[in-house]
C-alpha cells in the first residue's frame, strides 16, 4: 500500500509515537488508581513522620477510605479545612486524606480519637475536625 520508502518511514515513526503515549498514559492511570498512601494498609500502619514526628502526635487529622468514590469528596472537604503543606502538616493543621483499601467507609484518626464514618457526607466527619485537628500529643 505504502511502497515509498520515506512514507513508510515516516508512518512507522507516527506509530512508535503513539504507541510510546498510550503505555506512558497507561502507566500512569495504573500508578494513579492505587492512589499510593505512606501510611501502608490497615488499622496497625504507622502514620507518616514529620520531621521525625507522627502527624497525628502533632495534631493532623488523617481520613482514611477504601471507595475510590469517595476520594474527590474527600479531598475536597479536606481542603475546606486549610491546605495540606509541609508546614503546615509540621504545625499540626493538616486534614490528610490516604486510600486504605482496608478501610469501612471513612475512618478519621487524631492522636487521642478515632471515628468510623460510612461516607463522607456524615456530618460528624466536620465535627470530629473541628475538635481534634491541632490537638496533638499535648492538646
Amino acid at each position: 500500500m505504502f511502497t515509498n520508502p520515506v512514507v513508510r518511514k515516516v508512518l512507522g515513526t507516527v506509530l512508535a509515537v503513539v504507541i510510546a503515549a498510550a503505555g506512558v498514559i497507561g502507566i500512569i492511570a495504573f500508578f494513579d488508581a492505587r492512589d499510593s498512601s505512606t501510611t501502608g494498609s490497615g488499622t496497625s500502619a504507622k502514620p507518616t513522620q514529620v520531621n521525625g514526628a507522627s502527624v497525628l502526635k502533632l495534631g493532623n487529622v488523617v481520613l482514611t477510605y477504601s471507595d475510590p468514590s469517595y476520594k474527590k469528596p474527600l479531598r475536597d472537604f479536606a481542603e475546606q479545612n486549610g491546605p495540606d503543606t509541609p508546614n503546615l502538616r509540621a504545625a499540626g493543621g493538616s486534614v490528610i486524606v490516604r486510600h486504605d483499601p482496608h478501610a469501612a467507609g471513612v475512618v478519621a484518626r487524631s492522636f487521642a480519637a478515632t471515628l468510623q464514618a460510612s461516607s463522607p457526607e456524615d456530618p460528624r466527619l466536620q465535627d470530629f475536625v473541628d475538635r481534634w485537628l491541632g490537638a496533638g500529643s499535648s492538646g
